[in-house]
């Protein structure tokens, strides 16, 4: 095999590995945004639980669901940040594929 047939080859599958990990990140993204929406979601009932409440009644279940809704948002920018890693080292390994693609290409 030729030196210009491995480096076709070897473009061709850095190129679909990039089109797999941008994927990927976009079933990630639509995985992410769903848990988000649960997340509101339980926060809005719990929200609308103190609202119907009346005055200190329930203070035990009030600090409960105030530990409830702490810990989701604890969760929530965990998540958060766990997608910024992924996006980041998503965008390194395409600027590492697109370099060895420069390099290839010379």
């Amino acid at each position: 095999m030729e030196e210009s047939e491995k480096h076709e080859i070897m473009e061709k599958d850095d190129y679909e590995y990039l089109e797999m990990m941008e994927k990927r990140e976009k079933e990630y993204q639509g995985e992410m945004e769903e848990d988000i929406k649960k997340i509101e979601g339980i926060i809005k009932r719990i929200e609308k639980k103190e609202q119907e409440k009346e005055g200190g009644r329930n203070k035990k279940r009030e600090v409960e669901e105030e530990r409830t809704r702490e810990e989701i948002k604890e969760e929530l920018e965990r998540r958060k940040e766990v997608e910024r890693g992924i996006k980041e080292k998503i965008e390194e390994e395409k600027k590492r594929i697109e370099e060895e693609i420069r390099e290839y290409s010379l």
